[in-house]
């Protein structure tokens, strides 16, 4: 015996009840046929009322879960086709509502989760893509705010795109870095003043621009240094020949090298001084 026939026994059973007690207190009361016809009829309408209202909600909570079940279906097919898996059957429609509710529930939690996991490795390397185009100053060439294709084809094209960043990076790295300390002993050594300190400072910029410049840069200051050594040589051997005119110690000599050194223009600034001193000496010997 099912539910169905259990619940209507005993509305069968109440209802029989309810009409014999009625009977036995219009028996007592002596209400006519045509009153207890007219109340039994009156008490049917009312129960008719209670059944029919009790049908449509029944009915609406049936085509509530039928349209719930399409709702979820119509969810996983747009889930399969983002994430670009093979749909799996759904629950066979000779299952209850319910059981079909609850199983298509699971398959639709199940993609939701993936597609969970799927969307923050997305959004890992989207930041490590915008990362890496600030640091090599170059513009994005790809979308990566766009969630529409959450397949494994596209994961992998786009880690392949980061590993593509970071081995650039490391190869400006490899080429900026060494560009950076070789113009920063330059600068140093020539003292030079009008040149933009910041790019020296901690780790250079790597974009292709700033490469170029410190590249640029290198050379000019090469080309300025041999210049400078040009200069302070014939600086050397004119103060050397006025020395060993004058016969300048070599105390002296040692304390002046000592306390002029590098290639920047204090140096020649003292080495001009230093030989018009010697000048002005030999015309008074």
């Amino acid at each position: 015996m099912n539910s169905y026939s259990v619940d209507s026994n005993r509305l069968v059973t109440v209802c029989g009840e309810a009409s014999r007690r009625l009977g036995s207190i219009w028996d007592t009361i002596g209400l006519s046929l045509e009153e207890r016809r007219k109340q039994l009829d009156d008490l049917a309408a009312q129960a008719e009322t209670v059944y029919l209202a009790r049908i449509k909600r029944a009915e609406d909570s049936r085509e509530n879960l039928k349209q719930k079940i399409l709702s979820v279906q119509q969810m996983i097919r747009q889930l399969n086709e983002i994430l670009d898996i093979e749909h799996s059957a759904f629950p066979d429609s000779d299952l209850k509502l319910l059981a079909r509710h609850e199983a298509i529930d699971k398959q639709l939690s199940n993609l939701q989760q993936t597609h969970a996991q799927r969307l923050a490795v997305m959004r890992e390397l989207g930041d490590t893509m915008r990362s890496l185009w600030t640091e090599l100053g170059i513009s994005a060439d790809w979308d990566i705010d766009d969630n529409t294709d959450l397949s494994m084809r596209h994961i992998k094209k786009l880690e392949e795109k980061a590993r593509s960043l970071t081995d650039e990076k490391n190869k400006r790295e490899r080429i900026a870095m060494p560009l950076q300390q070789e113009v920063r002993h330059l600068w140093t050594e020539l003292k030079e003043a009008d040149f933009e300190s910041s790019i020296l400072a901690g780790r250079p910029p790597l974009s292709l621009e700033t490469i170029k410049f410190l590249e640029a840069k290198r050379d000019e200051l090469n080309a300025l240094r041999a210049e400078c050594e040009e200069r302070l040589k014939n600086y050397a051997f004119k103060i050397t020949k006025l020395w060993e005119r004058l016969r300048v110690s070599d105390d002296d000599r040692t304390a002046f090298f000592a306390t002029n050194t590098g290639l920047g223009p204090t140096v020649f600034r003292a080495c001009d001084m230093e030989v018009q001193r010697l000048e002005a000496m030999k015309k008074e010997n």
